[in-house]
Order: structure tokens, then C-alpha cells, then sequence
């Protein structure tokens, strides 16, 4: 959570993600100060600041990289997560498109697939522009909903502003297991056809090597040429 606190040697090491468009850097750390230097660094160059919600597997490969400079490759999958302890929400304002973005990306991506000798891509990639804060408030009225029926049942979750909505870490305990990952997609589901409304969307995912965003950190995702659509810091 940005902290500046120095680790003992025993501090279990978390990945530190950084992704901009295609290009994606990882690092693993165990001191969050050199971890901060690192992400302020690659958000200053308009990457997205994100880290896996589950704790990994402390492999000799993440030992070997230990509070080094990120690079590229090596991420953690599915495999490496040690057991499930967050069942993540993530909901977004609906955004009005980037129109030009929009042109731009779609253009860059049929003439990197000819230059390639590859077809062009079928698919279209839709630009957003950030969220304006009326935008956010169907994000936050879908979010409050979420975190009141937890509470309800005696839970209380942590929720992240990630800047053009919220994302809420409810505490768990499963194995990171076929049934856990069942278990986990079957309530966001249900979660998203009672709670979901018009201006906001939910996302329901349900890999255990799933990433969301750090605190601290610019939400840097869509066009902010307009001041009624800033890219935010993300907090708690």
C-alpha cells in the first residue's frame, strides 16, 4: 500500500506489474521502498501500476529477481499463487469513447499487422476517455451496494478508488483449487446480475493470479485532454 516501511529479511515478496498498452515490466520485491521507486518511475512513463491480490509462490526465480529493476517476462500465473485470500470486484464507470484514440490504436494495429505479413486484426479495440465524477458515482452507488451486503454478514471489506471506479478486496480463505476458482466466478456472477446497474460495469474475475491496482499510484487510462476527466491518483 505505498508504505515506506523497510522489511526484515524474512518479508515475503510481492510483484510489482507495470503495463502500457502491450509492453508489461515485473519485479518482485520484499522492500516497498525500492518497490516505490520503481513504480513512481514507470507511472511518471504512463504505465499502470498493478500487483497480483493473492500471495505467490516464493520460487527461486522470484528470489532471484528480488529488488531488482523490472523487465520483462515472468509474471505470475495461476500456478504460482499460494492460496486465495481476496475475492476481487472490480467496477468501472461506463465512459463516454475516445473517439480518436479509438482511430488511432485500431489504425496502428492493422499497419503493425501488415508491416508483420500477418492479417488484420477483426477485432475492433474501443478507446475510453477517463471518468468524469458523474460518471463515477454509478461505479460508487454499485460499490456502496456490494459493500453493505457484506457488512451485513459481518465482513468488512477494504475499497480501493482506482480512479475511474472501484475496486473492493473482500477477505477469504480458499486453496487456490478448480472448486475455489467455481466458487469465487458463481458469487461475482450472482453479484453482478443483483447489483450491477446502468452507468456502471462489473468485471468478474475469477483467476487466482488475478491484478488489480496499488494505491498511490495514477490511474493513467484514457484521454484526460478535457479537466472534467482527470487521470486520479489511485487510493483507499
Amino acid at each position: 500500500e505505498n508504505s515506506t516501511a523497510r522489511p526484515t529479511s524474512e518479508a515475503v515478496a510481492v510483484e510489482l506489474r507495470a503495463i502500457k498498452q502491450s509492453d508489461v515490466w515485473v519485479g518482485y520485491f520484499n522492500d516497498p521502498v525500492i518497490l516505490k521507486v520503481h513504480a513512481e518511475r514507470l507511472n511518471t512513463q504512463g504505465y499502470h501500476i498493478y500487483s497480483p491480490i493473492n500471495p505467490i509462490l516464493q520460487t527461486g526465480a522470484v528470489v532471484a529477481r528480488l529488488n531488482q529493476p523490472p523487465s520483462r517476462g515472468g509474471a505470475t500465473g495461476n500456478a504460482d499463487i499460494v492460496q486465495r485470500l481476496v475475492l476481487p470486484y472490480d467496477i468501472d464507470a461506463v465512459r463516454a469513447v475516445d473517439e480518436e484514440a479509438t482511430a488511432a490504436g485500431n489504425a496502428k494495429a492493422r499497419a503493425d499487422a501488415e508491416a508483420a505479413g500477418k492479417p488484420a486484426p477483426k477485432l475492433k479495440v474501443v478507446h475510453y476517455a477517463a471518468a468524469t465524477n458523474e460518471e463515477r458515482q454509478a461505479a460508487a452507488v454499485v460499490a456502496q451496494a456490494i459493500v453493505n451486503f457484506w457488512r451485513t454478514q459481518g465482513v468488512e471489506p477494504k475499497c480501493l478508488d482506482s480512479g475511474n471506479g472501484y475496486q473492493i478486496f473482500l477477505p477469504i480463505n480458499l486453496p487456490n483449487d478448480d472448486e475455489s476458482e467455481k466458487l469465487v466466478k458463481d458469487v461475482l456472477a450472482a453479484h453482478r446480475a443483483e447489483f450491477e446497474t446502468p452507468g456502471a460495469k462489473m468485471d468478474c474475475w475469477s483467476d487466482a493470479a488475478r491484478i488489480l491496482r496499488i494505491p498511490g499510484y495514477k490511474n493513467v487510462k484514457g484521454d484526460n485532454s478535457d479537466p472534467a476527466r482527470p487521470h486520479r491518483k489511485v487510493r483507499l
